[in-house]
């Protein structure tokens, strides 16, 4: 048959998960709202307006890093780059040949023009033209020439009829003329310049193209008149004969020459603009605490420009939407980041009181970045070979992550530590820089701590983190001199290297110190450390002490069930320290009435044997209840107190529930309800493994047959009727967990269990013979012969107590004697005081333990 149903009612669960739900959500709310306030710097009022000129009336510093845009020194970097563009001169080398097709088309032109006029004048029967008809056709040829000639020079060029000598003969000159550079007036060539650029343009068909050079020599660069000259001396040089056609050619030649080289200068102003435009602002990131101003100092531009540019860029009391704009951000981030950790890691982020101890750690952490950096301005002032900037790696964000590793997972430090650190780098000027130190130093912080079981690991974790920080701030120092940074404004870290590396260093170590300080404090409000359950898992603690001396069976039934609940929990990767301890305590209650408790009986007389079975289990049962209340009076940590209530769960306590039905009268009733436990289910895989570790030990003590096939035969019998009675409905554990627990429990009891060879006795001689006695060794002889004397100093007394306070049944007394408990460490008994003690002098005296009837029913104070 299950368990009866013990869950919460289906409204108050509802209610449940609403108020975790909204724990969550203020959480979050509040995260991101106090982190905004903490990033955003609210400071005092800006510094009053300053004109270039006035003498500054006090010390203006930056409070803190802002840009500044220095318009001097970009309008002389612009200026420079203007002037290395070169100015641009086109050339068109089609000039020449278009030139001479003119000069043939106009011959061309007028030679048909005189043929056809000469064909009309012969048809009225003259055999030349007239005076006014060769004007006219060399009217239409200067036209057509579009060059500039004197009557005179048309009229020999008529008078040659346009011939194609004279033609011929003007191509050749001009061409030669025309084969360098001409420009129209040479004024136009820049002065001073060592070379300009020179666009070529080139004719394809119907396209053009340019070829740009670079021209050095500016000799080859001619004007028009010296082309005209180029002509005359090349017609002189040819040695010709001064007729007619040649002085024609001459005249023509000279009269066509034109300008084939320019100054472009809208290429030039666009070439220069871009030129301009490619040059950046000159940005200056000014770092908190430089000097822009000294007192009686001169302000120039740049010193106003700088307090202006610092005063525009802080946010104040009334930049709200800077404010509302970070809250936006941030929370966002805490959600994205809340999300995939719950999604990740559902175990690690199932407890609403982990997310608020980590959200306290992260305020925490920004606060104290806050005061860092707000300290830091003065301090850097007062040290003047320190950097502002290097006050900064004195937060103890590796101090966080330990804690968060050491409170909560390893899972939750990962991820705090990215999420302190991106908010750190927007607190710190926006400096991914510091981001990725800050992530680094959490995460190996964290690391160095996992796995330690003394407190003095946690300085030796932060010593490690400090020389990791040591070494991140001088590579980070040196990624800034490799960005070249600029040193004076904004590069005092990277210029002064070593006050960040020693900075670095002592927040690394006094990280360590923090944690040392604040566990205790986390420790108060019931957070669970390793270090806390290695001072309890010391077996002298006045509990174990206690329940060794009342009740020794059930104490050496906890140091096993301890060893096999630490085994099976080190198998499947759960808390094998929290599993031992809280294994140790499981049973303190038992020390109230350790004599109806069968393996505190000894093989004396079973006060059970004369109460009914309904009373018989209410002792039992209350050995839970008991132990709860103890525990609770002494301040265990919760999980150990879990699993005092939830080791037996509600099992059945089958023994008195078959007795009770098979003393029941007719027509009795028996109330399965009264023969279970009250406590909850296990709902963690520690306390599963409790359970099945408790009724493992227990029921193998009983085993004759303590071979592996019959141990893993019980316990898998065992596991199996847990599993059919409910009592793992709400635990984590896999099936895979519970096969890996098995194999952990046999592998463990063989250990406990393992074969022992029989000794032979002496055999009987029928005949004994005489022999020397062996020589004796002088001094004092110990024999085990001689009984112990604090033997038979100790006195017992014998009495036992009332079970339950219950009306309907009476607690027998015994007279069994006792002969009191052996100390596990020293092989003497346990000597009684010989007057009362009170608990206060001696935590090792059983009195201390108290009695139900004071704490258990109903006040858990002692009171």
């Amino acid at each position: 048959m299950n368990a009866p149903d013990s869950n919460t009612p289906p409204a108050s669960k509802r209610r449940l998960m609403i108020n975790d739900r909204l724990r969550r959500a203020l959480v979050l709310v509040l995260v991101a709202v106090a982190s905004a306030l903490l990033v955003v710097e609210f400071s005092g009022p800006p510094p009053r307006a300053y004109t270039a000129g006035e003498v500054a009336d006090r010390d203006v510093f930056a409070q803190r890093s802002f840009e500044y845009v220095d318009k001097a020194e970009t309008n002389a970097l612009r200026m420079e780059a203007e002037e290395t563009v070169r100015p641009v001169f086109t050339y068109d080398g089609g000039v020449s040949g278009r030139i001479q097709n003119r000069i043939r088309t106009a011959f061309d032109t007028a030679r048909q023009l005189r043929a056809d006029a000469l064909l009309e004048a012969r048809a009225e029967g003259r055999e030349e033209l007239s005076r006014a008809e060769l004007s006219d056709l060399s009217r239409k040829f200067l036209a057509s020439l579009q060059v500039r000639l004197d009557p005179e020079e048309l009229d020999l060029i008529a008078d040659n009829r346009w011939s194609e000598e004279l033609e011929t003969r003007s191509i050749e000159l001009l061409a030669e003329g025309m084969t360098g550079f001409i420009i129209a007036n040479r004024n136009t060539l820049p002065v001073g310049e060592a070379a300009v650029t020179v666009l070529r343009l080139v004719r394809d068909g119907d396209t053009t193209r340019q070829e740009e050079t670079i021209l050095y020599d500016f000799s080859r660069i001619a004007g028009p008149s010296d082309a005209r000259q180029t002509i005359s001396l090349l017609a002189l040089e040819d040695a010709k004969e001064a007729s007619a056609i040649e002085k024609s050619a001459i005249t023509l030649a000279r009269a066509a020459v034109r300008p084939n080289f320019a100054y472009d200068q809208r290429e030039t102003v666009e070439r220069r603009q871009r030129a301009v435009d490619s040059v950046p602002e000159v940005v200056l990131q000014v770092s908190s605490g430089t000097s822009l101003a000294r007192t009686g100092e001169v302000l120039t531009d740049r010193h106003v420009a700088m307090i202006a540019a610092m005063s525009s860029s802080r946010a104040r009391f009334g930049s709200a939407p800077i404010v509302l704009s970070l809250m936006a951000i941030l929370g966002l981030l805490a959600v994205g980041v809340y999300q995939y950790a719950r999604g990740a890691f559902p175990r690690q982020t199932a407890n609403s009181r982990d997310l608020e101890a980590a959200a306290v750690l992260l305020l925490l952490v920004l606060a104290t970045a806050r005061l860092i950096v707000g300290a830091s301005t003065p301090l850097g002032l007062a040290l003047e070979n320190v950097s502002v900037n290097a006050f900064w790696y004195l937060v103890p964000v590796a101090g966080g992550a330990m804690l968060v590793r050491i409170l909560l997972n390893a899972e939750l430090a990962l991820i705090w530590t990215i999420l302190v650190a991106v908010i750190l780098g927007l607190m710190m000027d926006q400096d991914v820089l510091f981001t990725l130190f800050f992530v680094l130093s959490g995460v190996t912080a964290a690391g160095a701590v996992a796995g330690s079981r003394e407190r003095v690991a946690v300085l030796k974790a932060g010593f490690l983190a400090g020389l990791f920080n040591a070494a991140a701030a001088l590579l980070l120092s040196l990624v800034q001199v490799y960005l070249q940074d600029p040193v004076g404004i904004n590069g005092e870290a990277a210029a002064l290297p070593l006050s960040a590396v020693l900075f670095a260093f002592i927040g690394g170590v006094l990280s360590g110190v923090l944690v040392l300080g604040l566990v205790p404090v986390f420790e108060l409000f019931g957070f669970v450390t390793d270090y806390r359950l290695l001072e309890l898992a010391n077996l002298n603690h006045p509990l174990l002490r206690q329940l060794m001396l009342r009740a020794p069976g059930t104490y050496h039934h906890s140091v096993t069930v301890a060893q096999l609940s630490e085994a099976a929990a080190e198998a499947i990767g759960a808390n094998a320290l929290q599993t031992r301890v809280a294994c140790y305590f499981h049973d303190i209650g038992k020390a109230v009435q350790p004599k109806y408790f069968i393996e505190n009986q000894r093989g004396g007389p079973n006060p059970h044997d004369k109460l009914p079975p309904r009373t018989s289990a209410r002792v039992i049962i209350n050995h839970v209840v008991d132990g709860e209340g103890i525990a609770l009076q002494y301040k265990l940590p919760q999980p150990v107190i879990d699993g005092i209530v939830m080791h037996h769960g509600t099992g059945l306590i089958q023994y008195f529930y078959a007795m009770a039905l098979k003393e029941a009268k007719p027509g009795e009733v028996v109330r399965e309800a009264d023969f279970r436990y009250p406590g909850r289910l296990p709902d963690t895989r520690e306390a599963g493994i409790m359970m099945l570790a408790d009724k493992v030990e227990a029921a193998t003590r009983t085993l004759k047959d303590k071979s592996p096939e019959s141990l893993r035969g019980l316990i898998q019998k065992l596991v199996n009727a847990t599993l059919m009675d409910g009592q793992l409905e709400k635990c984590p554990l896999t099936i895979k967990d519970l096969y890996t627990i098995i194999d952990a429990f046999v592998e463990t009891l063989l250990g406990i269990y393992h074969h022992r060879i029989d000794y032979p006795g002496i055999p009987s001689r029928s005949e004994p013979t005489a022999s020397p006695p062996p020589e004796r060794p002088s001094g004092p002889v110990i024999t085990l012969e001689i009984q112990n004397p604090l033997v038979q100093q100790h006195t017992a007394d014998s009495e036992t107590a009332d079970p339950v306070a219950s009306p309907d049944a009476a607690a027998p007394a015994t007279t069994e004697p006792q002969s009191g408990p052996i100390d596990p460490q020293t092989g003497l008994p346990f000597m009684r005081p010989q007057r009362t003690i009170t608990p206060d002098e001696d935590y090792e005296s059983a009195d201390h333990i108290p009695t139900p009837y004071e704490w258990a029913r109903g006040n858990r104070d002692g009171k």
